[in-house]
């Protein structure tokens, strides 16, 4: 079975566009170069976010809304509970602390020294 998502973010049912771009800052990633929410411009209004990593996957989906902003809600907060978007975040961590390592690595390996 796929795992148990985690509980949303404090808030994330009424504001789910600031707690998903909240989520985003907390792990380092400004949310405009990550995501990219695409609305629909006619009634019945959808949005769909997708990630901005080359793949244009989607994170989150809305459709059949009367108002565009409660369509864009619906899908952030769609994506705030994609077990995709964890994957990317926990995908990301591990390429900073594989980096982090490996400079941690060669600066270590570099000879220092003091004047005598």
């Amino acid at each position: 079975p796929p795992p148990t998502p985690p509980p949303l973010a404090h808030g994330a049912a009424s504001n789910p566009v600031g707690a998903l771009e909240s989520q985003l800052r907390q792990e380092g990633i400004e949310p405009s170069r990550f995501l990219r929410a695409e609305e629909s411009l006619a009634s019945p209004f959808g949005c769909v976010v997708r990630v901005l990593d080359g793949t244009g996957e989607a994170l989150g989906r809305s459709g059949g809304h009367s108002k565009k902003k409660e369509a864009k809600k619906a899908a952030y907060h769609d994506a705030l509970s994609s077990t995709r978007l964890r994957e990317l975040l926990q995908e990301r961590r591990a390429a900073v602390q594989t980096s982090l390592s490996t400079a941690g690595a060669a600066g270590g390996a570099v000879e220092q020294r003091h004047p005598a």
